[in-house]
């Protein structure tokens, strides 16, 4: 009888923690996403971390093309805050590569701003708190640029603190070789990326490809592929 008992709730704890446990869509290629919509304001207040940007970033191979790439809403540096985060492109160094930006606001003020060299940036979203922890992540879209014809887009999960920043790490979201000429059929592939919610974070990926306008899944959802950008995030006082 005891040990029936000890199963049982064995059983029950096992059932809680599955409940526990939800799943969050990071990206889904089938749906559209809206142009990201900056207000003159934004733009304006974004734009005064600039005299410390150029500072950071003199080399020749760096002419400034500021544009805001990215916009998302969540509680960034602090739990319970309602603040703006805003990704944006201060110049290209080269095909895929870019010097690049976070700043987040809060309550029209800036608490947090900064600098890395990445990639070009397409986007920027916000996931809701996917360690458990209070604290809102944030996934940067970015593009590898065309090289020989192959093109590629990826996304990186960041957590962004007021003292350093977290990586999760980042997976491909898309592939295309068609303008290699490699062979006759190319790949055109998109991935759907989810992540189970826990202390540790699992993400998943699930490819889609599109024929004449509509979506298929291809194969069975499985573990994601997440490597270390290694980006160097240089926080600006």
């Amino acid at each position: 009888m005891k040990t029936k008992i000890f199963l049982l709730l064995i059983s029950l704890i096992f059932i809680s923690n599955a409940l526990g446990q939800t799943t969050q869509v990071v990206f889904d290629p089938t749906i559209k996403t809206s142009e990201t919509k900056v207000s003159p304001a934004e733009e304006k207040l974004v734009k005064t971390v600039l005299p410390k940007t150029r500072k950071s970033w003199t080399e020749d191979s760096c002419a400034e093309d500021f544009s805001v790439t990215g916009k998302a809403s969540g509680s960034f540096t602090k739990q319970n805050a309602t603040q703006t985060a805003y990704l944006y492109e201060f110049c290209q160094t080269g095909n895929g590569f870019a010097n690049d930006g976070i700043v987040i606001t809060e309550a029209g003020k800036i608490v947090a701003h900064y600098l890395y060299e990445g990639a070009w940036t397409l986007d920027l979203t916000s996931l809701p708190d996917i360690n458990n922890n209070g604290i809102d992540e944030l996934v940067v879209h970015n593009s590898g640029g065309m090289h020989q014809g192959i093109f590629g887009t990826g996304l990186d999960v960041l957590e962004i603190t007021t003292k350093g920043v977290k990586e999760f790490g980042a997976t491909q979201t898309s592939y295309n070789d068609c303008g290699a000429g490699l062979s006759k059929k190319c790949s055109d592939d998109n991935y759907k990326i989810t992540v189970v919610k826990s202390a540790t974070p699992v993400f998943y990926s699930q490819k889609f490809v599109e024929t004449r306008k509509k979506w298929k899944a291809v194969g069975k959802s499985a573990k994601a592929k997440m490597f270390k950008l290694e980006y160097k995030y240089r926080l600006v006082r």
